[in-house]
């Protein structure tokens, strides 16, 4: 099957995300996190300084080790708009994604709550899958890109199945049982993100409503996410319940661009037979199969493992893991590996 239109779809959603999100911060990234703000970026790290020492950018993986002036906090919202603007417009693709990519890393990093919310998380997870949608190199397709490598793609289809599934568990055994008892609706619409003129209405709706529009949240968050995997009309119907879901959440609250990544997802499970049409804004060419191998070493295994521990753990933070910390994880096993290697005799050729 060809998936040049998911492709396509995709990579404009995390162009456009990337844009959202540093337009969004603009006006406010003084007031939260300037020398003055509420919880200033200068002030934080000036204290992590000091207990981190060598190992703060491990910790801490922030471009604003070296200046978090109020200047570079609006310098750096600048550079993700124009890289992401480049990227929606096909100028070399990888390389503006991994711009932006570092650049929202910094600020979610020093973000503290302001940035530590699942569409935080989202947005770097698949961005740094962003960094493997292309080849590394300087080009131009005007409003184009490339075909995304089957193994990337892949864990595209996972990043929207873990969303959503794990949404769905976590809000099951969460401690509180709005969730299981079906009640959780008659609160959320007006504790949400900023509700929407609708969310008041949908607020009136009577219990029974409310509890089966819970009824179908869960059955689209931990039913159909199975049918992703399975070309064919049970395929078209999962995403089409995706869509709905996403919809309904995108009328009655402000999410940014949680909802527009969401969408993006789903839409790229179709191939293009299901769509009808064919576009010729993709080119076939895919980045290698050892490329293409990175983000599968790096973040599987350790994604797989920090989304058990936080559906088993007693603090459950998100649906699903965080690329940052998966990335930490897997630095972090492979700097033990090489410390066992360095230590142990036998490894070293000194034993007997």
């Amino acid at each position: 099957m060809d998936y040049n239109i998911s492709s396509w779809i995709i990579s404009k959603t995390l162009s456009i995300s990337y844009f959202i999100a540093f337009l969004s911060l603009l006006p406010q990234v003084l007031g939260l996190y300037g020398q003055q703000g509420i919880l200033s970026i200068d002030h934080l790290l000036n204290l992590l300084d000091k207990e981190l020492k060598g190992e703060r950018f491990y910790h801490v993986p922030s471009f604003f080790w070296f200046s978090s002036t109020d200047f570079t906090l609006k310098a750096t919202c600048f550079i993700g708009m124009m890289a992401s603007s480049l990227a929606f417009l096909g100028f070399s693709q990888s390389i503006m994604f991994a711009v932006c990519f570092l650049c929202y890393l910094s600020f979610v990093s020093c973000g503290q709550i302001f940035l530590s919310y699942q569409w935080d998380s989202l947005l770097l997870e698949l961005g740094f899958l962003g960094l493997f949608f292309a080849p590394w190199k300087w080009e131009w397709l005007p409003l184009g890109t490339h075909l995304l490598h089957p193994m990337v793609y892949g864990l595209v289809l996972l990043l929207l199945f873990k969303l959503m599934f794990l949404s769905g568990v976590v809000k099951l055994t969460h401690k509180d049982t709005c969730w299981r008892d079906f009640t959780a609706l008659t609160y959320h619409y007006w504790t949400q993100p900023l509700p929407t003129p609708l969310a008041y209405f949908m607020n009136k709706m009577p219990l029974t409503v409310k509890k089966l529009s819970t009824l179908f949240m869960f059955f689209v968050e931990l039913v159909t996410p199975f049918f992703i995997f399975i070309p064919g009309p049970a395929q078209t119907a999962a995403v089409v319940f995706l869509v709905l879901l996403q919809v309904l959440i995108f009328l009655t609250g402000n999410y940014c661009f949680f909802n527009i990544i969401t969408l993006g997802l789903s839409l790229a499970v179709l191939p293009d037979s299901t769509w009808g049409f064919k576009i010729n804004w993709v080119e076939n060419t895919t980045i290698p199969f050892w490329l293409a191998m990175v983000p599968v070493v790096l973040l599987v295994p350790a994604s797989l493992f920090l989304d058990f521990q936080n559906l088993v753990g007693e603090k459950q933070v998100s649906g699903f893991s965080f690329t940052v910390h998966a990335l930490l994880v897997s630095v972090s096993y492979l700097k033990s590996l090489w410390s066992f290697r360095r230590h142990d005799p036998h490894a070293s050729g000194t034993g007997a």
